[in-house]
């Protein structure tokens, strides 16, 4: 399996570390939820970042709520290069006028 694919089946591997009350919370969450379920990415990329044939995925785990115009997260901030996985080609992101 490339990691383009095991990145798209893992991506939300890290909301096994976000509380069910939040993932079946049927009403609004809470900014606090929020803040919970914001760090989903993070929490699957360290998962999964030192297993061998899935490192590659990592990366896409990560970052997969970033958004051009840095109001994604976990970071929060525009990338300046799209990369798809750890030493994978990169290209300049498109410009966010």
């Amino acid at each position: 399996m490339d990691r383009h694919a095991a990145g798209g089946l893992l991506h939300d591997i890290g909301k096994i570390g976000v509380s069910d009350s939040i993932l079946h919370k049927p009403d609004k969450l809470t900014e606090d939820e929020w803040a919970d379920m914001r760090r989903h990415p993070k929490i699957g990329y360290d998962m999964i970042r030192d297993i061998g044939f899935l490192s590659g995925a990592a990366k896409i785990v990560l970052e997969h709520h970033e958004r051009f115009d840095g109001k994604g997260y976990p970071a929060a901030s525009p990338p300046t290069r799209f990369c798809s996985a750890p030493g994978s080609s990169c290209w300049p992101t498109p410009s966010t006028r």
